[in-house]
C-alpha cells in the first residue's frame, strides 16, 4: 500500500502525543467530576487527529477515503464532549441527564451513519477527487447539504460550551477564574482553524484540516490548567459547594501575601467585597491584626484568636493559617480560615463568672459556719455544765420530775453541741485548714474514743457494743490520733443512731500489705442501694427523707469521715442491706497523709 511523507506528519504526531499524555494523566483521576468526560474528549481528539494523519500518509483514494470517514468518530463526538465537559466542571452537572445526552447525540449519530452510507445519498459529500497540495497528494471533496447541518450543529455546541465558560468565569472567584479563562482562550482555537479549513481562507493550506492543530492549542491550555491549577484535582464546583457556603470566613493569599480569593463569609467579616479585596495586600486588608500577618513568613502554620469590634459588637474569631504548597513542595500561598467563636467565649466568661461567684459564696459560707459554730460552743458548754450541776443536786435537791426534765435538756444540748462540733470540722475541711499532727500511736488509743460517750449512748438504747483490735495489726500505727478518733466517733454514733436493736461491732484490723482499716458494723435499718452514694454528701439525711421513723442529725458525720479519709490518703466504702444493717469500712495507708495547710 503506497504511502507518502509530508511536512504535516510531525505536527500531527506532536498533537497525538500531547493528547495521549493528557489522557494518561486523566485516567487515575477519572473519579473526579469532569475527569471521565475529559478523558473521552482526549480519546475523540486522538481519533480525529490519527485519522487525519493516516489520510495524509496513504496515497490511494480508497484508503484515504476510509480514514476520512474513520476520523469522524472523533469529529462528531468532540463538540458534544466539549459541552459536557464545560457543564460538569462549572457546576452544572445536573443538566447532564441520559435524556439530554441522547438528544445531543441525534445529529452526531445521524452524521456518522450518513458518512458511511454517503454513496447511496451523497448528502454529505457530493464529489471526491485526488489533488496535489505542496507536492503532497490530498483528497479533495465537494461538500453536501448535511455537512453544513453537521458543521452548524457542531459550532452551536462549541458556542454553548464557550458561553458556559464565559458565564462561570464572571461568577467564580479569582483563583478559579484563571482556570476557566485558560480553557476559554483555548476553546477559540478550533473555531478559527476549522473556519480556515472549511472556507479555504489560506490557499497554501488548502486541503489540510487545521482543526486538530487548533485543538493542539486547546490541549496545551488544558495541560497548563491541569498542571498549574490542578483542574481535575480542584474543580470550581468543589469550591462553590464548600467554600462559598461555609459559615467560616476563608481568605486565600499568594506567595506575595496578596489576596487571590475570599468567600462571602469573609467579605462580611472584613467589610469589603471580593472585587475590592482581590489583588490587595493582606497587610492592608488585615491591618488590625498586623502581628497575625507577620507570622506568615515565620511559621509553617498558626492558630490564633482575634477580636473584632467593641462592647456589644465585640466578636471573637479562631484563626487558622495553613500554607499552600505546589507539587514540588514550594510555598505558593496561605489559606486563612476565621471561625466565629463569640458564643463559646461568652459561655466561657459566664462559666468563669459563675465559678468565681460560687467560690466566693462557698468561702463566705465557710467563714459564717466557722464563726457561728465557734460562738455557739461557749454558751452551749455553759448550758450543759450548769444543767449537769443542777441534775447532780449541787445547788440543792431536785425531784424525779425535775431530774427527767434536766435529762432531756442535757440530751438536747449534747445533740446540739455535737452538731456545732460537726459544723466546725466541716468548716475546717472546706477551708483547707485541717492539719494532721502525725505521730506513732497504739491502735488501742482509738478505742478510748468509744469507751465513755459511745457506750453510754448504746446503753441508753439497750444496744450491745463490741470493739477489738486485731492481733495481726502492728503494735503501732502512724497518723493523727485526734482526727482518727473523730472518724471513729462519727461512724459509731451514726451506727447507734440508726440501730434500734441488736449490736454494734467495731474492728481495727489489717486490710492488705499497705492498708489497715476501721470497720463499724451494725444491725440497724440499712440503707437503700440508690442512696449509698448520697449519704456522703454534706447535709444529706437519707433516713429523714425515706424512713418511716426519721432520726435527727446534722447530715455531716459521714461527709466528714469521707473527707478526712481522703486527706489521709484513704477511702471509705459501705455495704448495706435494708432491715439487716450496714458495714462502713475506712481504709487507710500505714503511712498517713499530711493533711491540709493552716
Amino acid at each position: 500500500m503506497p504511502t507518502q511523507s509530508t511536512p504535516y506528519l510531525v505536527p500531527l504526531l506532536l498533537v497525538i502525543a500531547c493528547l495521549l499524555s493528557l489522557a494518561v494523566y486523566a485516567w487515575p483521576r477519572r473519579q473526579i467530576p469532569g475527569a471521565k468526560v475529559f478523558l473521552l474528549l482526549m480519546v475523540a481528539l486522538i481519533a480525529w487527529t490519527l485519522g487525519h494523519l493516516f489520510e495524509w500518509t496513504f496515497l490511494d483514494m480508497s484508503t484515504k477515503f476510509f480514514w476520512v470517514r474513520a476520523q469522524y468518530f472523533g469529529i462528531v463526538a468532540v463538540p458534544v464532549l466539549w459541552l459536557l465537559f464545560t457543564l460538569q466542571t462549572t457546576g452544572r452537572g445536573q443538566l447532564i441527564t441520559r435524556r439530554n445526552v441522547l438528544l445531543l447525540l441525534i445529529v452526531p449519530m445521524t452524521t456518522f451513519v450518513g458518512i458511511w452510507t454517503n454513496a447511496y445519498h451523497q448528502q454529505f459529500w457530493v464529489d471526491m477527487t485526488l489533488g496535489l497540495i505542496n507536492n503532497a497528494v490530498s483528497l479533495r471533496t465537494t461538500l453536501g447539504i448535511w455537512f453544513w447541518v453537521h458543521a452548524t450543529y457542531s459550532y452551536l455546541l462549541l458556542l454553548a460550551g464557550t458561553y458556559v465558560l464565559i458565564l462561570s468565569s464572571r461568577k467564580t472567584s479569582h483563583l478559579y477564574r484563571q482556570q476557566l479563562l485558560l480553557l476559554l482562550f483555548g476553546s477559540f482555537a478550533p473555531w478559527v482553524s476549522n473556519a480556515i479549513t472549511i472556507f479555504e481562507l489560506v490557499p497554501a493550506w488548502k486541503g489540510l484540516d487545521l482543526t486538530p492543530f487548533g485543538f493542539l492549542l486547546t490541549s496545551l491550555t488544558m495541560a497548563w490548567a491541569l498542571f498549574r491549577y490542578q483542574l481535575l484535582d480542584i474543580v470550581p464546583i468543589a469550591r462553590d459547594i464548600t467554600v462559598e457556603k461555609m459559615t467560616e470566613g476563608v481568605i486565600v493569599l499568594n506567595a506575595n501575601q496578596q489576596i487571590v480569593d475570599i468567600n462571602p463569609a469573609a467579605e462580611t467579616l472584613l467589610g469589603c467585597s471580593m472585587a475590592d479585596a482581590i489583588g490587595r495586600s493582606a497587610r492592608e486588608i488585615l491591618a488590625p491584626w498586623t502581628d497575625l500577618v507577620a507570622e506568615f513568613g515565620e511559621l509553617p502554620s498558626a492558630q490564633e484568636e482575634i477580636s473584632i469590634g467593641q462592647d456589644d459588637h465585640l466578636r471573637y474569631y479562631a484563626v487558622s493559617i495553613s500554607p499552600i504548597r505546589d507539587r514540588r513542595e514550594r510555598l505558593s500561598g496561605w489559606v486563612i480560615v476565621l471561625r466565629n467563636i463569640t458564643e463559646r467565649k461568652q459561655m466561657e466568661d459566664e462559666i468563669r463568672q459563675a465559678r468565681d461567684e460560687a467560690v466566693i459564696a462557698s468561702q463566705m459560707k465557710t467563714r459564717l459556719l466557722a464563726n457561728i459554730s465557734h460562738d455557739l460552743r461557749s454558751p452551749l458548754g455553759s448550758i450543759l455544765g450548769y444543767t449537769e450541776m443542777l441534775q447532780a443536786g449541787v445547788p440543792g435537791p431536785i425531784n424525779r420530775k425535775q431530774f427527767n426534765m434536766l435529762t432531756e435538756i442535757i440530751d438536747s444540748t449534747e445533740q446540739l453541741l455535737n452538731f456545732v462540733n460537726n459544723l466546725v470540722e466541716q468548716a475546717q475541711l472546706d477551708s483547707g485548714r485541717v492539719v494532721f499532727k502525725t505521730r506513732e500511736f497504739s491502735p488501742d488509743e482509738l478505742l478510748e474514743a468509744i469507751q465513755s460517750t459511745a457506750r453510754a449512748l448504746a446503753h441508753a438504747k439497750s444496744l450491745e457494743i463490741n470493739a477489738q483490735v486485731s492481733t495481726d495489726l502492728p503494735s503501732t500505727l502512724s497518723g493523727d490520733p485526734y482526727w482518727l478518733r473523730q472518724i471513729m466517733i462519727n461512724l459509731v454514733s451514726n451506727a447507734i443512731k440508726f440501730t434500734d436493736q441488736g449490736r454494734i461491732r467495731v474492728d481495727i484490723l489489717p486490710e492488705d500489705a499497705t492498708h489497715w482499716a476501721i470497720r463499724v458494723a451494725d444491725t440497724g435499718r440499712g440503707i437503700p442501694q440508690d442512696a449509698l452514694e448520697d449519704i456522703f454528701e454534706p447535709f444529706e439525711q437519707i433516713d429523714s427523707e425515706r424512713s418511716e421513723n426519721p432520726t435527727r442529725g446534722s447530715g455531716l458525720g459521714l461527709s466528714i469521715v469521707k473527707q478526712l479519709a481522703a486527706l489521709m490518703g484513704g477511702s471509705v466504702n459501705v455495704q448495706s442491706t435494708l432491715g439487716q444493717g450496714s458495714t462502713f469500712s475506712v481504709l487507710l495507708p500505714y503511712k498517713a497523709g499530711a493533711g491540709g495547710k493552716e
